[in-house]
């Protein structure tokens, strides 16, 4: 017998002692005409009838309140992001199932363990400052670092967390929200490695933008250093273009006047 059997027995038992502690009485009193019977019943019956209404306007509000304490569990259990109930110590006291997920651990070794066991060694003491604020300043926590798993990977997480005040205005306990953005953070340093190689392309740009010394005579460039250097060495050293060398018509001529006119002459047929 569970024990809310036990108690629908302790609550008959209780009526019936008060029903026969007003038997009793009743046998002492002279004896009741019959519509003094017939009016104590009627009071008996609508008594009875308000405790009936009264029994099921509790089993109602019970259900209820059942009800909302499982969707509530639903809604903790099952969220997205990982909750954490962690005292001023930094005690982890309750944990979701997310959470327990995150860091790769079973609930019942997560809670009573320290919070700064799962925290990256590099960001614990930055973490632990900004967690003492929120007691101190009951300011909003929001802060970014690294976690580490019981398997020993990490991630980054976005930590979301809030003093709470009990009846007697102390902050003991504070709830946080754990959401893992490794996914995020690793597009951010894409985007940033992308715009330095943007940068370092539009920096070789501007390298042969301007005015460039060259020779007028045997076309050599001027480097920065004073060096006269081959146009091709010049360009690229400033740039990612590549040279395949060849030979125009008009140098053809000069140098090779023989083959110039048997190629041109081909080509010209």
């Amino acid at each position: 017998m569970d024990n809310k059997d036990n108690s629908v027995d302790d609550m008959r038992r209780g009526a019936e002692a008060i029903v026969n502690e007003k038997l009793a009485a009743l046998s002492d009193t002279p004896r009741l005409s019959s519509e003094e019977l017939t009016s104590l019943v009627h009071e008996l019956q609508v008594h009875q009838v308000q405790l009936e209404m009264q029994n099921e306007a509790l089993r109602e509000a019970q259900l209820a309140l059942q009800m909302a304490h499982d969707k509530y569990i639903e809604l903790y259990d099952y969220a997205p992001v990982g909750y954490l109930t962690v005292d001023n110590r930094g005690i982890i006291h309750k944990a979701n199932l997310a959470s327990t997920h995150l860091l790769g651990v079973d609930r019942m070794l997560l809670i009573g363990n320290p919070i700064s066991r799962f925290v990256f060694k590099d960001d614990s003491d930055s973490f632990y400052s900004k967690f003492q604020q929120i007691f101190a300043t009951h300011e909003k926590l929001i802060c970014e670092l690294r976690f580490i798993r019981h398997n020993g990977g990490e991630f980054y997480a976005q930590v979301d967390g809030m003093a709470v005040e009990d009846k007697e205005g102390r902050s003991t306990f504070a709830r946080l929200i754990v959401s893992d953005i490794t996914e995020r953070k690793r597009i951010e340093e894409e985007k940033e490695r992308l715009i330095l190689e943007l940068q370092n392309a539009l920096a070789q740009v501007k390298k042969l933008s301007g005015f460039i010394p060259i020779c007028a005579s045997c076309k050599k460039i001027r480097d920065d250093k004073g060096y006269w250097r081959q146009v091709e060495e010049y360009i690229r050293d400033h740039s990612e273009a590549l040279f395949s060398h060849s030979m125009c018509p008009d140098c053809m001529k000069k140098l090779y006047p023989e083959i110039a006119n048997n190629v041109l002459g081909k080509l010209e047929k």
